[in-house]
């Protein structure tokens, strides 16, 4: 039963045993779901992480791929230089004596990815699931005034809602984020109060900046940036600036040097939903489910967003 003493995060996944922490919008976004990995880890549940990648897989080496478009990263992993975070994450991983292994999922349409996600699942039989996504984007139903970057979250978000795994949960890390990429955090708020009417919100939890997790959090921030300084996560860096305690324009890459940031304490709170409500929710999921490729997605996205009618935005009161 919810209670006030248990956050529904930690809630859902009482019990689990094994659970696999998956990032959905490519690039770093697996390291917004490292707080929760190391608590969890902490707790004895044996852990997995894995990310949608960016990264130019085609460069790895054979012994590295589990099946087509599911790869086992690790500290030595070769074949990529200057942008690889499921590698640069692993070698933070096996530096704080962790287990190393970041499972790298290729840019795919759903009905491969959900093939490569089989693979993780038959093969780490987790007892629950986790989306972890930089950023509020991935709770876009189709019909906002803005979806971010829509197209990897909701290619994530349908390949797993077709696994048969017991818990399957979405959260996300960065609230106000994807303002940059037109989101209207109104509108996130709006999708969050309906998914808490039919009993899919699961509620919000602030990351204690104090905890060993939320410190561990911002050194692999810092050691991310360190080892891609060409490439540092915009999305992550706010989150760890905010679990430092600043605020406002905190400018830390010249990749944001034209923004003006709002980095503030929300930007450390994971709100988490059901992954299964937060499917029905979506408008778009059917559109995209026989998809094998990225810009298929796009397509249909494209496709529905030019006959649909857009929510008017509302601008926040306070």
């Amino acid at each position: 039963m919810p209670s006030l003493r248990s956050p529904g995060l930690f809630e859902a996944l009482a019990g689990c045993e094994r659970v696999l922490i998956a990032g959905a919008g490519g690039g770093f976004d697996v390291y917004a779901g490292l707080p929760l990995a190391l608590q969890l880890h902490a707790d004895g549940v044996r852990v997995h992480l894995a990310n949608l990648s960016f990264a130019d897989l085609t460069a790895l080496e054979g012994d590295v791929w589990l099946e087509p478009d599911v790869a086992a990263v690790g500290p030595a992993t070769e074949g990529l230089d200057d942008y690889f975070p499921e590698r640069t994450l692993a070698r933070w991983l096996a530096a704080n004596d962790l287990p190393s292994t970041v499972y790298a999922l290729a840019r795919v349409g759903v009905q491969p990815l959900r093939a490569a996600y089989r693979v993780l699942v038959d093969r780490l039989a987790p007892d629950a699931i986790v989306l972890v996504d930089g950023g509020t984007d991935i709770l876009m139903r189709g019909d906002e005034t803005g979806l971010g970057t829509p197209e990897e979250d909701m290619t994530s978000l349908a390949a797993v809602a077709g696994l048969d795994v017991g818990v399957k949960l979405v959260t996300c890390l960065g609230f106000g984020i994807d303002a940059y990429h037109g989101v209207n955090h109104v509108q996130v708020l709006e999708n969050l109060a309906e998914l808490d009417r039919v009993g899919a919100y699961r509620g919000a939890l602030s990351i204690p900046a104090q905890s060993p997790q939320g410190r561990a959090y911002v050194e692999a921030v810092a050691h991310a940036r360190a080892l891609t300084p060409g490439w540092p996560s915009i999305v992550n860096g706010q989150i760890a600036a905010a679990l430092q305690g600043l605020h406002g324009d905190v400018q830390f890459t010249r990749r944001t040097g034209g923004s003006r940031l709002f980095v503030n304490p929300l930007m450390a709170v994971y709100f988490t939903v059901d992954l299964a409500g937060l499917a029905a929710h979506n408008l778009l999921l059917d559109r995209i489910e026989g998809t094998q490729l990225m810009r298929q997605v796009s397509a249909a996205i494209e496709a529905f967003r030019d006959e649909t009618d857009i929510r008017i935005p509302r601008v926040f009161p306070h």
